[in-house]
């Protein structure tokens, strides 16, 4: 079942009912979760009764992607993107 929620983080999927339907149509997923095809609601219980564990996994993720070295400087990017001038439009890069 974590499996199948860290796939949902990673790309973007974060309704249960939404990881129900990719894990019976996504052949990957269906390999990654070892041809579980959980219900939706079997994935919100899971979320709700694991949520401290998920978050210490995350956790511990990140620290060893940080111990490896494996963050570049374009994470920076992300911080301004969409930040408006004020009554402005968001600044797009002149080409």
């Amino acid at each position: 079942m974590l499996k199948i929620y860290i796939y949902g983080y990673l790309n973007r999927i974060q309704s249960s009912r939404r990881l129900e339907r990719e894990a019976q149509r996504n052949i990957e997923l269906t390999w990654l979760a070892g041809r579980l095809t959980p219900d939706f609601k079997t994935i919100a219980r899971f979320r709700k009764d694991n949520g401290k564990a998920i978050r210490s996994v995350c956790r511990r993720s990140v620290m060893l992607c940080r111990r490896l070295d494996l963050f570049s400087d374009l994470r920076c990017l992300g911080r301004n993107r969409g930040q408006q001038a004020q009554g402005g439009e968001p600044s797009r890069p002149q080409l």
